[in-house]
């Protein structure tokens, strides 16, 4: 699962990314543009994450986790066709992209306090937490 490649790997180039868009935008983007659209995801966690506690009670949450994966992909994937840096709709993609991969950031624990064995906990739960450096 890369639902937290846009917050791990995307964030840390940034500055690349403002390089990358001015050589074909016709504007030039600061790190200031870029890091607020950076921003954008961290507001759908945060978001997300309150709704996520009660969708889970009422609904299979290996259904909320398929959606939340097809969820984030689309997003990212209108992210990547961006033929110009639309700044409503990046904006957009960025902040649907932390709605969806709020379903694992909160589900994950929830699971791994109900499966792993007593003894793992904090070993599964460090495997799972060292995934959103590395954007998985």
């Amino acid at each position: 699962a890369v639902s937290h490649f846009d917050r791990g790997v995307v964030t840390v180039a940034a500055m690349d990314a403002v390089g990358a868009w001015d050589a074909g935008a016709s504007r030039q983007l600061s790190f200031r543009y870029v890091a607020s659209l950076m921003a954008w995801h961290s507001m759908g966690l945060a978001t997300g994450s309150l709704f996520v506690g009660p969708l889970v009670q009422r609904f299979s949450s290996k259904a909320l986790l398929v959606w939340s994966m097809v969820g984030n992909a689309l997003a990212l994937t209108v992210l990547a066709f961006q033929a110009d840096a639309n700044y409503l709709t990046m904006s957009a993609s960025r902040f649907f992209s932390g709605l969806a991969a709020s379903v694992p950031l909160v589900y994950l624990p929830l699971w791994i306090d109900e499966f792993a064995p007593s003894d793992a906990h904090g070993l599964w739960m460090g495997v799972v937490q060292m995934g959103a450096p590395v954007g998985l």
